[in-house]
C-alpha cells in the first residue's frame, strides 16, 4: 500500500472538532449500532411507501395529480438526502481512515470514532469500519480488544464485506497465538484452512501454524519428559521457516510483523 504524508493540520483539525471518543470495545455497543441501522432502515421504507400511498390517492383527482407527484419527488428526494448523507461523509474520509489505521496514527481515533457514531449505515460499510478498528488495535498491539472485534464481527454475517474474513481470522490467530490461547488458535487456523489464500496470507497463516505447533508440541513434550518430540518440532520448524521467523519462534526473541 502507497502511503501518503500524513497531514498534521488537516488532523489537528479533525482533533479540535466535537467528535465522540473512541470508547474500548463492546462486542453489545456494536450490535445495538446495527440493530439501530436497521430500524432507521426500516422507518425510511415505511415513509416512502406512505408517501406512495399518498400520492396514489390524490392522483385520483386530476386537478390535484401535479401536487401529489411534487409532494412524492420532494419527499422521496428529501428522505434520501437525509439517509445518504451519514454514508456520503464516511465515504469522504475512508481513504484517510485506511491510511490512518494502517500507521497507527493517534489521528486514527477520533475519525473512526466519529465515523462509527453516524447513523444510518449500511450494514457492510460498519462491518468495514470495524474492521478497520480492528487493524488499529492490531497495530497498536492491543491485541486482547483486537482479538474481541475480531470474534465479534466473525459471528456475524459479513455480506458484502465478506472479503475481509481470512484477514479477521489472520489477525485473531496471531493475537491467540501470542496470548496463548492455543485452543482459539487451533480454532482459527482451522478456519482459515477453508480459504484459499494468497501467497502472501499463506505465508502468514503457516508462520502462526508452525509458531502454534512449536509452542503447543514444545509445551507438551516438556510436561511428558519427551525431549526427542521437542528436538523433532525444532526440526520442522527449521524446514519450514527462515532464520528471522525462527529466531522469532524463541521466547526471547522478537515478534513476527503484524499480519
Amino acid at each position: 500500500m502507497s502511503q501518503s504524508k500524513v497531514n498534521p493540520a488537516s488532523d489537528a483539525a479533525v482533533a479540535a472538532q466535537t467528535v465522540p471518543s473512541l470508547q474500548p470495545f463492546s462486542a453489545h455497543m456494536m450490535d445495538r449500532q446495527f440493530v439501530i441501522d436497521r430500524v432507521l432502515w426500516s422507518a425510511f421504507a415505511v415513509m416512502l411507501i406512505g408517501l406512495m400511498v399518498y400520492a396514489s390517492i390524490h392522483s385520483e383527482e386530476a386537478d390535484e395529480d401535479h401536487v401529489a407527484m411534487i409532494v412524492l419527488l420532494l419527499g422521496f428526494i428529501g428522505l434520501w438526502l437525509a439517509y445518504d448523507i451519514p454514508r456520503v461523509r464516511v465515504m469522504r474520509d475512508w481513504p484517510r481512515i485506511l491510511e490512518l489505521t494502517e500507521l497507527a496514527h493517534p489521528e486514527a481515533e477520533p475519525r473512526l470514532a466519529s465515523a462509527l457514531s453516524r447513523r444510518p449505515l449500511r450494514a457492510s460499510m460498519r462491518v468495514q469500519l470495524y474492521h478497520r478498528l480492528a487493524v488499529l488495535r492490531h497495530r497498536q498491539r492491543r491485541l486482547g480488544e483486537a482479538a474481541a472485534v475480531c470474534q465479534a464481527l466473525l459471528r456475524r454475517r459479513l455480506g458484502a464485506a465478506g472479503a475481509i474474513k481470512p484477514h479477521l481470522l489472520l489477525m485473531l490467530t496471531e493475537a491467540q497465538v501470542l496470548t496463548k490461547d492455543y485452543w482459539g488458535a487451533w480454532q482459527s487456523l482451522s478456519a482459515l484452512s477453508a480459504f484459499n489464500l494468497p501467497p502472501r496470507e499463506t505465508l502468514q497463516r503457516l508462520a502462526w501454524q508452525t509458531r502454534y505447533e512449536v509452542e503447543t508440541g514444545a509445551f507438551a513434550a516438556a510436561a511428558t519428559g519427551r525431549p526427542d518430540k521437542a528436538d523433532w518440532l525444532r526440526r520442522r520448524a527449521e524446514l519450514l521457516c527462515t532464520s528471522e521467523q525462527l529466531r522469532a519462534l524463541t521466547p526471547d526473541g522478537p515478534s513476527p510483523q503484524p499480519a
